[in-house]
This record gives structure tokens, sequence and C-alpha cells, in this order.
């Protein structure tokens, strides 16, 4: 039976009429898979993903799929937005098996939630040599069922690798060479962003790049502008609702995939920010405020700010489809007057129906973008999961303040103090649960919600110098040190699963800890052992630079 009519999760209810029989990490089923003897099903993903769609209309509302899951696994659904933890553990094995990760995230383990397969998207039946479902679920249930000795070895394994993992070195500073040496490399100086045929906008990175022992360099310093001038007129960018989408499917980013999060929009306003403050550059900053106004109009709620619009929306025939309210063609152009449809004509062009802009003029675009905001009318807006995520709400506090930092505009630095105020309420003085369903609190929480939370409590000290807020970021970094630290390591989780320290999408959880653990141990006597998670933070940086920009930080101390 599909448990998930009544979870508080959309994405968990948005597949509550698949035949097939989901539970949730909170019915115990890893428990009832040793009660069976079978393996367990995990399948990952969040409310706006597109592909996670695709794969529940194509393969979990197929009978003979739903049919095999329900005799032969436990089959778990999990909002990777509830449980980051289980989302970055599984999402490590995936890597380990040299496959992109990604969602939906499929995963096969035992009844200890040990994985030994993964990949992402499945079709039922193989379709552009992506292998079928139906063909994968028998071979893995064949394979649990009687190759015990086989199975255990990748067990072994994995195993292996998690405990190198965790092996710490001596080093005493940061390879800042290495990390300048290889970012080097990656810079796409052509169109922007980092090197790949895909973009995103990957701005623990480039923001990075910002610092003044990098930023003095011209070839860095046009590497921003470029890749900051396709934020605001590429595909990427929102011009007729504002707001930014997740990536680009293009390296030259004029196709996006279409969902909006809220970490990506913060994000990218603190780069802007950052960018403008660089070079006065008029659109940055405009861009910047586009996308704050968007957010106080689409995703403001009393709470905070919810997670997240959905990659699909409603055609005209009720029909649910990818990006179809953001695309435009010639005919809803029409609405203009002559005059506009001329400028708009000239400044503008449609790259599979997305509006990409042509101009690097500030007074082009604005006007462009007051021309933009008339279309669009007629259509459905896409749904939107209402979750408030702390972790991501204190990103937002701290893009306003920055936006705030280079705009002098008092509105964005009232509200992020405003919304810090929310946010803090949420902490109790030990535990810090990282997600609001309307008046409810879910009960769960990882390093990310206290690591963020503090960065931003350090931001509004920063500005504010508000004194009291020395006691409460005391509070938070101990709360966290004493659930998230043990035998020498800081982890991602509470049970001590999941050591994670790599900036991602959004910054690292352990960077973000041991930077403001560190700037605030210089107004606070704090009871945490800031020299182990110095010597964590280097050797993590020494032996991978490129994935730990967020500790270039830790020069400043």
């Amino acid at each position: 039976m599909n448990k998930l009519s009544q979870e508080p999760s959309l994405y968990l209810r948005q597949h509550q009429n698949n035949p097939v029989n989901w539970l949730t990490l909170r019915d115990n089923p890893f428990e009832l898979a040793k009660s069976e003897h079978k393996p367990v099903f995990i399948s990952i993903g969040y409310s706006s993903c597109h592909w996670c769609h695709v794969m529940s209309r194509e393969t979990f509302d197929n009978e003979q799929v739903a049919n095999i899951l329900n005799n032969d696994f436990i089959s778990v659904k999990v909002d990777r937005e509830e449980y980051p933890d289980i989302d970055k553990k599984y999402q490590f094995y995936i890597q380990l098996l040299g496959k992109n990760g990604g969602w939906p995230l499929s995963v096969f383990t035992d009844d200890d939630g040990i994985p030994f397969f993964a990949g992402t998207y499945f079709p039922p039946n193989e379709s552009y040599g992506i292998p079928g479902f139906i063909d994968i679920l028998n071979q893995i249930s064949n394979f649990y069922k009687n190759d015990k000795g086989k199975l255990k070895g990748v067990k072994e394994g994995y195993f292996n690798i998690l405990i190198e993992q965790k092996k710490i070195d001596n080093f005493e500073t940061l390879n800042i060479k290495a990390f300048a040496e290889g970012i080097d490399k990656l810079l796409d100086m052509a169109n922007g962003g980092l090197k790949g045929t895909t973009k995103f906008p990957n701005i623990p990175t480039i923001i990075a790049l910002t610092k003044e022992n990098f930023y003095h360099n011209k070839k860095t310093q046009d590497f921003l502008n470029l890749t900051a001038s396709k934020l605001c007129t590429s595909g990427i960018f929102d011009h007729i609702n504002g707001g930014f989408f997740r990536y680009c499917i293009d390296e030259s980013w004029f196709v996006p995939h279409f969902e909006k999060m809220l970490y990506d929009n913060a994000l990218n306003v603190s780069f802007l920010s950052k960018m403008y403050e660089l070079t006065n550059n008029k659109t940055y900053l405009h861009t910047a405020e586009m996308t704050l106004d968007f957010l106080m109009d689409d995703f403001f709620t009393e709470h905070g700010f919810i997670s997240s619009m959905n990659a699909e929306s409603e055609d005209f025939e009720g029909n649910s489809s990818e990006g179809f309210y953001y695309k435009i063609n010639e005919n809803d152009l029409k609405i203009l007057d002559e005059s506009e449809l001329i400028f708009i004509s000239e400044k503008i062009y449609l790259k599979n129906n997305v509006i990409n802009i042509q101009t690097n003029d500030y007074k082009d675009i604005l006007k462009t973008h007051t021309i933009l905001t008339k279309l669009n009318k007629t259509k459905k807006a896409p749904d939107k999961d209402y979750k408030i995520i702390i972790s991501w709400n204190s990103l937002l506090v701290i893009a306003m303040l920055d936006y705030f930092g280079v705009s002098a505009d008092d509105f964005y630095f009232n509200a992020a103090l405003n919304l810090f105020g929310k946010l803090k309420q949420h902490f109790d003085g030990a535990n810090l649960f990282r997600i609001r369903y309307n008046d409810t609190l879910f009960e769960h929480s990882c390093l990310e919600d206290y690591s963020y939370l503090l960065a931003a409590t350090q931001k509004v000290f920063e500005i504010t110098k508000d004194v009291k807020l020395k006691a409460f970021a005391k509070q938070l970094i101990e709360a966290a040190n004493k659930l998230f630290f043990k035998d020498g390591l800081l982890y991602f989780d509470k049970n001590h699963s999941v050591f994670d320290t790599f900036d991602e999408a959004i910054y690292s959880a352990f960077g973000l800890y041991v930077i403001n653990t560190v700037y605030f141990s210089k107004f606070i006597d704090l009871n945490v052992d800031i020299k182990t998670l110095k010597l964590i933070a280097f050797d993590r940086f020494n032996k991978f630079p490129l994935a730990h920009p967020t500790l270039l930080n830790l020069q400043n101390y």
C-alpha cells in the first residue's frame, strides 16, 4: 500500500498515486527488509525536478514495474530537501561507480542501507541507450538472492573507501597555488562559467575568484565579467518574471532547465552584488534587484521563503509541459505595440523559444525587461513547493544584506533582519529543525542547517555589531559541535555516517562551519576543538583544492 498521501512533503505526495507500495524513512523500511529478506530500493528526488516527474509517469506508474517492486523489494521515497544527508550518502556512492549523480537518484541497498547499485533516471524499457528498469529490477533481485559472496565483496569495497576517505594528514597551510593553477584550466573564457557541456553558476567557486588575491589578474576579471553578463542576459535568467533557473543544458547558456530554486537565486544575488561592487556595472545590480523582487512576489510567506517553483506547468490543453510558462513564440509577442515590437526584435533572440538578450547596454536591458513584463499574462504559473528550508533562507538573509551593502536599499536591509529574526526562532539553544511546513516543524536536521544559520548570524553581526549575536553564535556553534563532531571528524549527519566537506552548487556546510567558528573565536570563548577543525580543513583543501573554494576564506584568519 502506498503510504505517501498524508505526507507534508509535496514531492512525496506527487507519488501517492503510483501503484508502487512506497514507504518513507519513518516507516522503518530496513527493519521490514530484514524480516522479509528483501533488498531496498530508494528513490530520491524533489518536487520541482522535471526528470523525477518523467520517471514517475513513465516508470513508477507502470503496472509491471510496480508488481516487481512490490513483490521483490522494499521501496522507499525520499525528498532530498528533507534528508540532504541521505542524498549525500548515496550521491557519493553513485560517483564511486564512475557515474554522474543527479535526480531522480535510484539506489539499491541491503537491509542495513548499504548500497550495492545505483543510477538515476530509468525508463521502464530500454530507450535511447538507457537500460530498462524492468530488466534492472529482475537482474538485481536475482543477484541479491543468489550471489551473496559477490554482494559481500561489493559492500566491503564500499566500506574500505569510506575508511580511506576519513584519513586526515597533517598540513599547516592551504596550498593556494594548487587551487589557482587548477581553476585556471577550468575557466571557460569563450562562454563564461566553468568548462562543460552544461552551465551551472557554480557560485562557491566563482565568488572565490572575486577575492583580492585572484581578482587582480586580468584574465580572472574578464572571466568574471563574462560570467556575470551571461547570468544577466542569457536564458538562465527569466527576463519576463525575474529570477534564475537552476542551470542551462548547453554550454552557451541559451536553454535552461526550468526549475527555480531559492538557494540558486540567493547565491546569484550575492555574486552579482559583489560584481557590482567591483565593477559598478548597473546591469549586475539591476538583475540582483529584479531577482529579489521576484522572490518577494512569488516565494514570500509569513514564515519565510518557500523552496522552489516547478519546471513543469500546464499548457493551454491542460497537459504538463516543461518550461511552457516561460517559453515565448512570435504570436506571444503580438500583444506588444509596434514600437515595443521593433525595439524588442533588436534586443532579444529566441533559442528553443527561450528569451536571451543580445545587448549588454544597461538602459536597453532595463527597457527590454520593462516591455517583457507584459507577456505571460494568460498562462498558468508552475506549482510551488511551500516548504520553508532554514538553511536556504539563511542564504537569502546573506544575499539581501550583500545587496544592501552595495545599493543602500533599506527595504532589503529590513527584510533581511526580519527574516533572520524568524529563522532564529527555530533554534531552541540545542536543536534546529531544518524545515517548516506551515505551522509544524519537520524534526530532522543536518550540519547544513546550523552552518548556514551561523553564516547568516556572522553576516548580520558584521553589519549591525549587535553584541547579543555573539551569545547566539556561541550556542549554535557548540550545539553543532555536540551533534556532529565525533572521533576527530565533523560529520554532516547526526548518525556520523556522512563525512562530506565538498562545495557543490551551494557552500560546503563543513566549510562554512569552520570559517565562521574561527571567525567568532576571536570574540567568544568557545568549547570547540578549533585546532582539529583547521587540521581537517587543511587536509581536505590540500587534497582536493578545487572542491573546497569556501575554505579559501581560512587565509583571512
